[in-house]
């Protein structure tokens, strides 16, 4: 994703990425750390790798936190596919808010931002209609996911922190599928189901 141009790897000290299965960019398992810094750079490979510095230096505490040749394959594979993999989604994304918006509180998404349609968060008005629509989703085996929820702030200090908004708007979010082999027949299977609890 870019912001004004650039990508968001480019703000901040460090970015940690996911290579998960469900990420728009993935090789099955794993992830990468981004870092500004030639020496944070070397202590984070140092740590990857057992904590050797060099071959013969093991001088720090390190795992085995290595990608595997499997995982670095299938990212490589994905990777030739990425662009048709961002317009396929796009597609997906752009069909769900013509159909939704009139219905839902959809994500605004700023001009100055590229992209890369990793999800489609919608808002219900009520936790109640959003588990309702789930449990019908469910029943059709299509299976939406609460990505937010529930919210993060929750874990950002050791006491728990009363935030009413956020916590309200964490409990009504709710992700549709959206991936690259989803056929456009199940979008407006899908669409047409989550239009009943728009209320």
């Amino acid at each position: 994703m870019k912001l004004e141009g650039k990508s968001v790897l480019n703000f901040g000290t460090g970015s940690v990425l996911s290579f998960h299965a469900t990420k728009l960019f993935h090789t099955i398992e794993g992830g990468a750390i981004v870092v500004d810094c030639d020496q944070l750079a070397d202590k984070i490979r140092a740590l990857v790798r057992f904590g050797q510095v060099t071959i013969n230096n093991q001088s720090i505490l390190g795992i085995n936190a290595k990608l595997s040749e499997f995982h670095a394959a299938m990212g490589l594979a994905v990777l030739d596919e990425i662009e048709t993999i961002i317009d396929r989604r796009q597609t997906i994304y752009a069909h769900y808010s013509n159909e939704l918006k009139a219905y839902f509180s959809l994500q605004s998404i700023s001009n100055d931002v590229d992209y890369n349609y990793a999800y489609f968060p919608m808002l219900f008005n009520s936790t109640s209609a959003l588990l309702e629509c789930i449990s019908c989703l469910e029943d059709r085996k299509i299976f939406p996911r609460r990505y937010f929820f529930p919210s993060l702030e929750r874990y950002s200090t050791r006491e728990l922190i009363n935030c009413p908004y956020a916590d309200d708007i964490a409990s009504r979010i709710l992700c549709l599928p959206i991936y690259p082999d989803l056929d456009m027949e199940h979008v407006k299977e899908i669409c047409d189901i989550v239009k009943k609890f728009a209320h």
